[in-house]
């Protein structure tokens, strides 16, 4: 049935038990919705975890596409809530999206998943077998990754991560690119993700996952859920593969958020007990944010160059004329690489 909320949800039960009794459950996966092409893949793969014990929530942003339609043909599967905004708020904020669909929920554990990726079959169960054993050490738990095309073929493996992860570890092993993170990798406990007030709303979300792992991190560390992995899609139509120019911009502008962050947190939250001084951590920004721009893959205009060149000046100090230099270089290099390409193509 359909029921009217205040005027801004419409919300669509598709499930035929008592709303209260599923809180019951330890874990909520909840997706943000708004692309159906593979959301059937990401139900299915829900559907035939090997355990169930779970609730199911799926928060439609408003979506032009035909979300409720891919739902309804798992209702009778098992029990689903879906909710259908009014308002497509992910265009605006997809941080304040995220929030308003664990809003929804109250089970301890979160795990939000996408509508895209797919979830191996003993997930679950090695999930909450793991908090069981671990006696619920961690805050934030996460998956091991692979990535999948859009015909579900196998097409990268990620580095895997050790059983228990220092923050700062984590941190130090991300910044040198050799360790993923990605927001349905993780699974976290509510009452931590309150404590710590929600996400970092970052543009484009872009850096909020590995916002979120570090923050969750500090007190007692990561842990890591070993067998059963998620598989990430790279489909193309993701915002980490898609490189128009407009889109490059604001992830140069989520990544100086990020970083500008990250320092603040290393600056308050230094650990004594981890081996190296953060200061490493500090130059590992200044490389990740310079390698971070050169997978852009974009020529930047000398407008841009001098705004780049003063945020890495202001950041980090050194020669600014080095840092101009360094940026013009890249798009050099950039041109190159597309002059290659077109002779290529002949």
């Amino acid at each position: 049935m359909r029921l009217n909320i205040l005027g801004s949800i419409i919300v669509v039960f598709t499930v035929s038990f008592p709303i209260g009794d599923h809180m019951q459950n330890k874990v909520a996966i909840i997706i943000p919705a708004y692309k159906a092409k593979f959301l059937s893949a990401t139900l299915e793969s829900i559907c035939s975890q090997t355990c169930q014990d779970f609730s199911l929530y799926i928060g439609d942003d408003c979506s032009p596409e035909p979300i409720y339609e891919v739902v309804r043909s798992f209702e009778k599967r098992r029990e689903i809530y879906y909710v259908r905004f009014k308002e497509n708020l992910g265009c605006k904020s997809l941080v304040k999206q995220w929030e308003r669909c664990i809003d929804l929920s109250n089970e301890p554990w979160i795990w939000l998943f996408s509508d895209d990726d797919v979830m191996e079959p003993y997930c679950v169960e090695a999930f909450l077998n793991n908090i069981e054993t671990t006696n619920r050490q961690c805050d934030v738990y996460r998956f091991n990754t692979v990535v999948i095309n859009d015909r579900d073929e196998i097409c990268a493996l990620n580095p895997p991560h050790p059983k228990w992860e220092h923050w700062m570890e984590f941190t130090y092993f991300w910044l040198k690119g050799l360790r993923s993170c990605t927001l349905q990798d993780l699974v976290f406990s509510r009452r931590a993700f309150e404590e710590a007030g929600g996400f970092v709303d970052l543009p484009l979300a872009w850096g909020a996952d590995v916002t979120l792992l570090v923050r969750l991190g500090v007190r007692h560390g990561i842990g890591t859920i070993g067998g059963p992995r998620v598989l990430f899609r790279n489909s193309g139509r993701n915002i980490s593969s898609l490189h128009d120019r407009e889109l490059s911009i604001l992830k140069v502008k989520a990544y100086m958020r990020l970083t500008d962050w990250l320092l603040e947190f290393l600056c308050v939250n230094r650990d004594t007990s981890f081996e190296l001084p953060v200061e490493t951590l500090v130059s590992l920004t200044r490389d990740s944010f310079l390698d971070h721009l050169e997978r852009q893959h974009i020529v930047y205009s000398l407008r841009e160059i001098i705004w780049i060149s003063s945020y890495i000046n202001q950041t980090w100090g050194g020669n600014r004329l080095l840092h101009f230099l360094r940026l013009s270089k890249m798009n050099s290099d950039t041109l190159f690489i597309w002059y290659r390409r077109r002779l290529r193509k002949g």
